[in-house]
């Protein structure tokens, strides 16, 4: 858990989110399908999420200070919070909701690659439910969000531990403007395509796949 004055319970939002980086990854390799480097991804991706969170912390310590200059930074601080995206970014910030890892192809990747997915009202082919509803088997999830045959035929070369699934988001929904989406077990975003990547979606959802899946 990161030094600091731990405000917010942020340590403890940290930490869950360690072990479930973690955990999906040691179970990888415990089940021998883990690609190269998967279980160093864990620093590279947590290390810094972990630094941030202890600067973070010891910036919120100072707002405690009821010294003179104290109390005119939490005024100034208050009133930086009434706006509202202000306010949505602290707590973003603060509840750890932000955090996005970096993707390891940064040229091609989609911009949601490394984001938290966002928990959705989905229709599947197994009926309603939310995405995160979808992750409780704590395997990959491939979300097909247009009826692709051979998406979903590609991804079940990986279905020992992905989750195909044809769903339809709806057209208000973020994930409308999506073809598909391959979602970690620990709700990063892990491969996404939309309209105009369709031309290469194929191989570059089995580029994804076996990075983070290893061989079929």
């Amino acid at each position: 858990m990161p030094a600091g004055g731990g405000a917010g319970g942020q340590g403890l939002n940290v930490g869950l989110q360690d072990a479930m980086n973690l955990g999906w990854k040691l179970a990888a390799e415990v089940n021998g399908w883990a690609p190269p480097r998967l279980l160093d991804s864990y620093h590279d991706e947590r290390h810094p999420v972990g630094l941030a969170v202890g600067r973070n912390t010891e910036i919120q310590t100072k707002l405690g200070d009821v010294s003179e200059a104290g109390l005119a930074l939490r005024k100034t601080m208050s009133d930086l919070l009434a706006m509202e995206p202000v306010n949505r970014r602290i707590s973003e910030l603060v509840s750890a909701l932000d955090v996005a890892y970096p993707p390891g192809d940064t040229a091609a990747a989609h911009p949601w690659v490394g984001r938290r997915a966002p928990d959705r009202a989905l229709v599947t082919d197994r009926g309603a439910a939310r995405l995160y509803e979808l992750l409780h088997t704590g395997r990959f999830v491939l979300l097909d969000l247009t009826g692709a045959v051979d998406l979903r035929e590609a991804g079940a070369a990986w279905s020992d531990r992905v989750d195909v699934v044809r769903a339809t988001a709806a057209p208000e929904s973020d994930l409308a403007a999506l073809d598909a989406l391959l979602v970690r077990p620990d709700g990063h975003v892990a491969w996404a395509s939309d309209a105009a990547r369709r031309a290469t979606c194929l191989a570059d959802l089995g580029g994804a796949l076996e990075s983070w899946c290893g061989p079929a």
